[in-house]
């Protein structure tokens, strides 16, 4: 009961924010060539 209480807590006060930089910078990095096996890592993170 604890855990959900706290992962809540860290999905509203940032967790979403985290996960959106993680998804927006690995579309940035699939505009390179160089990028593109980064961009599998980052959206594996987010």
């Amino acid at each position: 009961m604890i855990r959900l209480i706290l992962n809540l807590l860290w999905f509203f006060f940032g967790g979403w924010l985290a996960g959106l930089l993680w998804l927006l910078g690995g579309a940035l990095l699939a505009l390179t060539v160089v990028g593109l096996p980064w961009t599998f890592a980052a959206w594996r993170i987010a």
